[in-house]
C-alpha cells in the first residue's frame, strides 16, 4: 500500500508577517479556532505529517510543534504534499488538493499553493532545509510538473489574518460540532444569548452578571477559561484554554490564545497566546504576539480620522491595505508602559519596551528599543532575555537554551532596523 506524507513549508512570504514571523513560522499564527497549519491538519488525517521552516526557527519549533521540523529525510513513504503554510485551508482541502497520486503543482492567483512529488530526485531536492525560500523554488517546480490552477486563498500580510477572523471563527466553530456543548460552570445569573451557538470546555467557570452573546456568531470558551463580571462576551468569539477575561467588552472577531489575561475594551482582534492586556484601554482591528504586556490604558487606534484606507510599515517599506480599519501589529515579548498610546496601523517590533506619555508613538517601532518614541536606546538583549524569563516564570514556564538563542538571533538580523531610529 502507498505511503503519502503532507510537509507545511515556509515560503519567502513570510516576510509579509514581520514582526511577528520573527519568532515562529507564518504557519504557526492563528486564525478562527485554529493556527494555519492545524486547519491544514484537520483537512488530512492520518498521514505523516511534517513542517519546513527557516533553519534558525527549527530548534524552538521542534520543542512547540507536535511534527518533525526540517527532517524530510526521515520520511521514506512513496509520495510528500507540499502545502504553503500561508494558505488559509479551506474545508474540502484534500479533495481540491489530494494527498495521493501523480507528482504535480497547484498554484493559486500565481503562487505555488501546494506541489506533490512522487519518491525520487525532485522530493529530495524540495526535502532540502530551506528550499522553499529560494526565490526561483516555485518557477523551478512549475517548470517541470503538470499545473493544476486553483482558487483558494494565500494569505500576504499579517493584518489579513486579523480581516478574515470572524468568518474562520464560523467555520471552524461548524466543523468543530460543540455548539450548545456546556462542560463548565455556567453561573444562573449569568445571561446567555443564542445558547446552541456556544460551548462552554471542562473547568472553565462563567460568573453571575457575564453576558454572553452569540446572536452575531459563535462563542467558543476553552477549558479552564475563566470569564469574571462584569464582562460581555460578543461572538463570533474564541478564548482558548486557561485564559482570564477579568472583565470588559470583547467584540466579535476576538480570539484570544492559551494563557492569556485580558480586560478593558478589545474588537476584532487576535492574542497569540501568554499575554496580558489586564487593564483598561481599547485594543481594536489588531494582532497580539506572545508574552506581550500591554501596560494601563495602552490604547491603539484602529480608524484614522479621514476614514481613509490604513497603511503599515512591513518589512521597511509602506503597504497600502485598502482597509478603513486596522490596529496594531504587535511582536512577541514586546511591553508597553501606562498610557502607550499607538497609532492607526502601527508596528511594535519584537522584544521593544516602549512607554507613553508624551503623545503617539511613531508607526514603526523597531526590535529591541526601548524609549517613549521622542527618543530610543538599544534594549540590550541580555536585558530583554532577562525580563522575558522573568514573565516566563511567573506563568509557570521556564525559557529554553533554544529560545534564548533564538531572541538573540533576532537581535542580530534587526541591527539595521534599529539604525534608522536610534
Amino acid at each position: 500500500m502507498a505511503k503519502f506524507g503532507v510537509c507545511v513549508f515556509e515560503d519567502r512570504g513570510y516576510r509579509g508577517f514581520l514582526p511577528l514571523s520573527y519568532s515562529r513560522a507564518v504557519f504557526e499564527l492563528r486564525c478562527g479556532m485554529l493556527s494555519l497549519w492545524e486547519k491544514t491538519f484537520r483537512e488530512y488525517g492520518d498521514v505523516s505529517f511534517y513542517f519546513a521552516a527557516r533553519p534558525y526557527l527549527a530548534e524552538v519549533l521542534s520543542e512547540r510543534l507536535p511534527f518533525p521540523v526540517n527532517r524530510l529525510q526521515d520520511f521514506d513513504g512513496d509520495g510528500m504534499l507540499f502545502v504553503n503554510g500561508r494558505l488559509l485551508s479551506p474545508p474540502g482541502l484534500a479533495q481540491l488538493v489530494p494527498v495521493e497520486g501523480k507528482s504535480c503543482s497547484f498554484f493559486a492567483d500565481g503562487e505555488l499553493l501546494a506541489c506533490r512529488l512522487e519518491a525520487g530526485g525532485l522530493m529530495r531536492q524540495a526535502a532540502r532545509p530551506g528550499f522553499f525560500l529560494s526565490p526561483d523554488a516555485a518557477q523551478s517546480l512549475a517548470a517541470g510538473l503538470p499545473r493544476t490552477d486553483v482558487v483558494a486563498t494565500l494569505l500576504t500580510y499579517t493584518w489579513e489574518l486579523v480581516n478574515n477572523n470572524p468568518g474562520q471563527i464560523g467555520t471552524d466553530f461548524e466543523r468543530s460540532r460543540q455548539g450548545g456543548k456546556i462542560e463548565g460552570d455556567v453561573d444562573e445569573r449569568a445571561v446567555v444569548y443564542n445558547a446552541r451557538a456556544v460551548h462552554v470546555g471542562q473547568g472553565a467557570s462563567i460568573d453571575a452578571g457575564v453576558v454572553l452573546d452569540a446572536r452575531g456568531g459563535p462563542i467558543f470558551l476553552g477549558a479552564n477559561v475563566k470569564v469574571h463580571s462584569p464582562s460581555r462576551v460578543e461572538g463570533p468569539c474564541v478564548v482558548s484554554e486557561d485564559t482570564l477575561l477579568v472583565g470588559g467588552r470583547y467584540t466579535g472577531g476576538c480570539t484570544f490564545g492559551p494563557c492569556c489575561r485580558i480586560g478593558g475594551e478589545v474588537e476584532q482582534s487576535i492574542f497569540q497566546g501568554h499575554s496580558n492586556k489586564y487593564h483598561e484601554g481599547f485594543v481594536g482591528h489588531s494582532y497580539v504576539g506572545e508574552w506581550v504586556n500591554l501596560g494601563a490604558l495602552t490604547t491603539t487606534s484602529d480608524l484614522k480620522n479621514t476614514y481613509g484606507s490604513v497603511s503599515v510599515i512591513v518589512d521597511g517599506r509602506a503597504v497600502g491595505t485598502n482597509l478603513m480599519k486596522v490596529g496594531s501589529l504587535v511582536g512577541d515579548f514586546t511591553k508597553t508602559g501606562i498610557g502607550t498610546l499607538l497609532d492607526t496601523g502601527a508596528v511594535l517590533g519584537f522584544s521593544a519596551n516602549v512607554f507613553g506619555g508624551k503623545g503617539v508613538l511613531p508607526k514603526d517601532v523597531p526590535c529591541f528599543v526601548w524609549g517613549d518614541g521622542e527618543s530610543f536606546e538599544t534594549y540590550i538583549p541580555q536585558r530583554a532575555v532577562a525580563t522575558a524569563r522573568v514573565m516566563m516564570e511567573r506563568r509557570g514556564t521556564e525559557m529554553s537554551p533554544a529560545l534564548e538563542r533564538l531572541m538573540m538571533r533576532v537581535f542580530e538580523a534587526t541591527e539595521e532596523d534599529r539604525r534608522r531610529v536610534l
